[in-house]
């Protein structure tokens, strides 16, 4: 075998890629679900934002009345922490909902849909040192590290720069009225939202795009692992070949069977024989039942000898009904006159006339 054979140069087949598929591997970004998530919570705080703060101002007020004429003790402790609970569950829940539905559909977005429990199936791989070794120092493990660290710097730069003049009147937020305190920090926390949200784009489609690379260029094949699949889809040539061989012998076995009940067998004489066969009552034209060259045109001559069938010798006629006619069809009309001429006379000879 050559010194290429071991290398993965080879385009990946389809068959490999529904292997793949089957067994969940596809080609999928996290940062695109990140970047998706902060896309679905701007979605949100636009459609819901102004309903969510309204609501929440409502919920501040009743908490802080309730605080004055409620005094908070082991009693009364968890009454108030169920109804906050469920105030904060109606704000949360049509959010939570909204990610949900970008999530999921990010990542049918990115692969499609894809089912599989190859993933949840025990694999020693996994826990296996090695492995584990050559997955922490692999180009895709050394792709993350500056990743992270280019998120974790693009989020510093965008509090920064949104932050920076406003560091000032932040300790001054807790001495605001509670209403214009959260119009305030949610002021902030859009612009913050928003910057991200760009910046996590960029990085979620640069992302993607080398790692649809990568796992195109890891499902690469051998030489030899190309040739053996194909081998494997396609069967095995001798077997091929002589399954081949086996169903040329039956056709040719089932055309000689029809032989006998042909009408005439026209001939060049030695090298072509075709039998034709003729009903008026059920064909438009005479019917080619049997034809061949050499050995075949031999054996068809012995078999219509056997069986009286006459045997006419006519060589243009044998030549083209050969090369034109398939077997089990019908002479096109250009012939129609020549064997005619010889059904005819093979009629008169058998006194039908």
């Amino acid at each position: 075998m050559s010194d290429q054979a071991g290398e993965k140069t080879e385009k990946a087949t389809e068959r490999k890629k529904a292997e793949a598929r089957r067994k969940g591997q596809v080609a999928s970004s996290r940062e695109v679900s990140v970047a998706v998530s902060l896309a679905a919570t701007v979605a949100a705080g636009t459609f819901l934002g102004v309903y969510a703060f309204g609501l929440l101002i409502v919920m501040m007020r009743q908490w802080l009345a309730a605080s004055a004429t409620m005094s908070v003790n082991e009693s009364t402790l968890p009454t108030l922490a169920a109804h906050a609970g469920r105030d904060l569950l109606i704000i949360a829940v049509p959010f939570g909902l909204i990610l949900l539905a970008f999530g999921v559909g990010s990542q049918i977005l990115q692969t499609g849909w894809v089912w599989s429990t190859e993933k949840l199936q025990w694999d020693p791989a996994r826990i296996s040192p090695i492995a584990g070794f050559k997955r922490l120092f692999s180009l895709r493990a050394l792709v993350e590290l500056p990743k992270s660290l280019f998120k974790i710097a693009v989020v510093g730069m965008v509090v920064y720069w949104n932050l920076k003049d406003e560091i000032i009147t932040l300790p001054l937020m807790a001495q605001m009225e509670p209403q214009a305190a959260l119009l305030q920090a949610g002021r902030l926390a859009w612009g913050l939202t928003l910057w991200i949200t760009g910046a996590f784009a960029a990085l979620a489609a640069a992302d993607y795009a080398f790692q649809r690379w990568q796992f195109h260029k890891d499902l690469r094949m051998t030489p030899h692992e190309v040739k053996q699949e194909h081998r494997e889809s396609e069967g095995d040539p001798l077997i091929r070949s002589r399954i081949r061989t086996l169903q040329r012998e039956r056709a040719r076995r089932r055309m000689m069977q029809e032989v006998p009940k042909a009408d005439v067998v026209i001939t060049n004489p030695t090298h072509l024989a075709v039998a034709l066969k003729y009903d008026g009552a059920r064909m438009a034209a005479p019917m080619v039942v049997a034809k061949g060259a050499g050995f075949i045109a031999e054996r068809i001559r012995e078999i219509a000898a056997e069986h009286m069938v006459p045997i006419i010798e006519n060589k243009p006629l044998a030549h083209s009904l050969h090369r034109m006619v398939d077997l089990g069809r019908e002479i096109p009309t250009e012939l129609y006159q020549a064997a005619a001429e010889i059904l005819a006379m093979v009629i008169r000879a058998k006194g039908r006339v």
